[in-house]
């Protein structure tokens, strides 16, 4: 269902938080930041992992199964099979290292993956009464960071004309 597809996104898991933590790093770089490379680190893993517990929180709460972040990856390819820690996948994929940036904290990673992504799932969760703070405080931080209002720009099941009450219609 189209809720499944929505969490089984891995941009807004993985880009948000780690970049937020690197904020101070993009802006000095000039362009030269490697996410994967040099941002995905002991600690900022710490907070997408728990992005990850929240947004699995919420696939259970509507019934289903999403994949985590590593077998959401090796199950696609990005990532061999071999029992590396999420972070040293991350710091080694053929893949993902060759992914530069983001070079703005006004780049997607930012602006789209937390207003249709995590304000989403924030709002799935105040619908379902699954708790979300560590989503709701990188929207908070990211909101405060851009000047930027993610909760009233973001997707919301409003203005999808769903509530919790009808949530069943699209799965």
């Amino acid at each position: 269902n189209i809720l499944q597809v929505n969490l089984e996104n891995g941009n807004p898991e993985v880009h948000p938080g780690p970049c937020l933590l690197n904020a101070g790093r993009i802006d000095f770089s000039g362009g030269e930041f490697w996410l994967y490379r040099e941002g995905i680190t002991e600690h900022t893993i710490n907070v997408l992992e728990a992005v990850e517990k929240e947004r699995i929180a919420l696939g259970r709460a509507l019934g289903f199964e999403v994949e985590g972040a590593l077998e959401a990856r090796q199950n696609r390819g990005y990532f061999s099979q071999d029992e590396k820690t999420l972070q040293e996948h991350f710091n080694t994929s053929e893949v993902f290292t060759q992914i530069k940036g983001p070079t703005s904290v006004t780049s997607r990673y930012f602006t789209e993956d937390i207003s249709t992504g995590l304000v989403f799932w924030s709002d799935l969760g105040k619908a379902l009464g699954v708790p979300t703070p560590n989503i709701d405080a990188i929207i908070v931080l990211a909101s405060s960071l851009l000047r930027t209002d993610f909760y009233a720009e973001g997707l919301t099941l409003d203005k999808l004309g769903l509530d919790k009450a009808n949530l069943d219609k699209v799965m």
